[in-house]
């Protein structure tokens, strides 16, 4: 009986040890398991900064694209008008017979006019349409044309 119970208590300290041992692995598992959540938590919180930042971006992007077509659609407008008075011009032109100097000059500056404003029409209807590629660049406002509206009304204001 006494060989019994040494038996017994050897077997008492074993599980203690065994016990202890893995008492101690959950403890280290639990410090992993803590690192772990806070680095989650960390990239997480990176993640919905990102996140954000991307969203407005894109809201911004949206926001310029309507602006730009809203351009495109004016100058339309304005090209389309002065078309009108350039055919108008031509055909008053052609009714008084014979041409006059100052109708001549006037033709040649509004066709000039219509040129540059259908170039300019051109030039944003591209920009407007590659809105994506530039915004994937990072490139939505280092461009020529976004100048363009500031020269345009400098020279004709609507």
């Amino acid at each position: 009986m006494v060989a019994d119970i040494t038996h017994l208590r050897e077997q008492k300290g074993l599980l203690e040890a065994k016990l202890q041992n893995a008492l101690k692995e959950v403890d280290a598992k639990t410090e992993d398991l803590m690192a772990l959540l806070m680095e989650v938590s960390r990239k997480e919180a990176v993640s919905e900064t990102l996140l954000s930042e991307e969203k407005q971006r894109a809201d911004e992007s949206r926001g310029q694209n309507l602006e730009m077509k809203s351009r495109i659609e004016s100058l339309l407008a304005e090209l389309d008008q002065k078309n009108h008075r350039v055919q108008d011009m031509e055909r008053r032109l052609a009714e008084a017979g014979a041409p006059c100097t100052k109708h001549e000059q006037e033709v040649a500056v509004l066709t000039s006019r219509v040129s540059e404003l259908e170039a300019t029409k051109n030039e944003l209807f591209t920009r407007a349409t590659t809105i994506t590629k530039r915004y994937a660049r990072n490139d939505l406002v280092n461009h020529p044309l976004y100048f363009a509206y500031y020269r345009i009304t400098a020279t004709f204001p609507s």
